[in-house]
């Protein structure tokens, strides 16, 4: 039975109680009022027994009214209000005992159901949305509130596992697309480093095309003063030499000298111009750094006495033997200790020469503490034809270049004006005859 029928049914029936009960007390008291007494011939109630006794004139009972009567009516009376008391007594029980049953009913069948349903909302609200208000004893509307709680909670439950499924789901497609994100990260990553390494051969290509386009210019002139120049030069040097040995005077004598140095740095110019047109192919030999550093100090050591230079070595030990081509990279040092001598104006000047061995790599370093050269032609030092001397072709340290690139090193510079400069030549140790350029 529902709560509110239960509740229906147990005021009317408490309302019916308490209006038989107050009826039954109306009637009583009614008789009360309305009860007779028979004295002689004559009847008369209770009202008119109380009346004759209340007026004056009536004190001596002239109507026929004696004290008989009056306890009589009192006697009636006295059993109508027993009877009222026991009526009120009862309806006051009754009443009692219905507030009883109420209050004992109605928590046991409202409010502990209700705080059970509480308490499982709690536990919902924790998180635990597989638990289950089991069987309440209670109202209909209670068993159907505990169903649909029930029916929700399930519904809830179904809900949950579902989104967390999903999220299972679109954290393994998040997963994913993280690891997608980072292979295509490195990819574009791995792409931008072939576009710059493509963008960097590129650009060295065509400084090689132009590089090749300039040399290929010097090597056709070259040749042009190889047949215009260098046979006529040949011949008047041949003359020089011949008048040479008649020439008797010492001033005439010192001229021709002078024409024929002339001619000799000439032809000089013109081997560099063949050499840097058209470089001598490489020949690997086996020696010893050392020693070919110790040949090229040799070689230039009157320079380096007539300037008073200061002359260190840190040579690499202990000394080894490896694949150059020794007769060219001694070129290139006598170059470089050449151009550290000229570069050395007073006579308090150093020179350190060092070899050593990183990373695979054979290693000259040429340092002196010269006038060093500006920053605004350490960029043009490599040009052909670029020089800072007087007296300078241009092309030692262009054909230098030349030959350390065909033996695939490099060559670099670091210099402050007026304070020195360091040349770097770096060399490979792997070198075979395949793997140097060929001309």
């Amino acid at each position: 039975m529902t709560l509110d029928k239960q509740i229906t049914i147990g005021f009317l029936i408490m309302l019916a109680i308490i209006v038989a009960v107050s009826g039954f007390c109306m009637y009583t008291i009614s008789g009360l009022k309305n009860s007779r007494t028979t004295y002689g011939e004559k009847e008369f109630s209770f009202s008119e027994i109380i009346s004759a006794f209340s007026e004056e004139e009536n004190e001596s009972g002239d109507d026929g009214i004696t004290g008989e009567n009056l306890i009589e009516a009192l006697k009636i009376a006295d059993n109508q209000i027993g009877v009222a008391y026991i009526n009120i007594f009862v309806v006051a029980s009754l009443a009692i005992l219905f507030g009883g049953i109420v209050t004992i009913m109605f928590p046991r069948r409202v409010t502990k159901p209700i705080l059970k349903l509480v308490g499982a909302t709690e536990n919902v609200q924790d998180g635990d949305y597989s638990y289950r208000v089991e069987k309440i004893d209670g109202t209909d509307e209670i068993a159907r509130l505990v169903k649909s709680f029930n029916k929700m909670l399930q519904s809830i439950e179904d809900e949950y596992n579902e989104i967390e499924d999903q999220n299972i789901l679109l954290e393994e497609k998040n997963d994913i697309n993280k690891k997608l994100l980072e292979r295509t990260e490195k990819f574009n990553d791995a792409l931008e480093e072939k576009i710059e390494e493509v963008k960097h051969d590129l650009v060295n290509k065509q400084k090689e095309l132009i590089e090749a386009e300039r040399m290929a210019a010097i090597g056709e002139m070259a040749t042009t003063i190889a047949h215009e120049v260098r046979n006529p030069l040949s011949g008047i040097a041949v003359a020089m030499e011949n008048l040479k040995k008649r020439v008797t005077t010492d001033e005439k004598l010192e001229m021709i000298n002078e024409i024929i140095s002339e001619i000799s740095r000439l032809d000089r110019i013109i081997i560099e111009l063949f050499q840097l047109a058209k470089p001598r192919d490489i020949k690997l030999v086996e020696g010893d750094p050392n020693e070919l550093v110790e040949k090229v100090i040799e070689l230039a050591k009157p320079q380096i006495r007539s300037k008073s230079i200061t002359l260190e070595k840190n040579l690499a030990l202990p000394t080894r033997t490896i694949l150059l081509d020794f007769e060219q990279i001694h070129q290139v040092l006598v170059n470089l200790l050449l151009n550290a001598i000229n570069a050395i104006t007073d006579n308090d000047g150093r020179i350190t020469i060092t070899t050593k061995y990183e990373n695979n790599n054979l290693i000259f370093e040429i340092s002196d503490t010269g006038q060093g050269i500006e920053k605004k032609h350490l960029q043009k030092i490599f040009e052909p034809f670029f020089s800072t001397k007087e007296e300078g072709s241009g092309l030692g340290l262009a054909i230098s270049l030349r030959i350390i690139q065909a033996h695939n090193g490099t060559i670099t510079v670091k210099s402050n004006h007026n304070k020195g400069s360091v040349f770097t030549v770096t060399l490979p140790l792997d070198l075979t005859e395949d793997s140097v350029h060929k001309t």
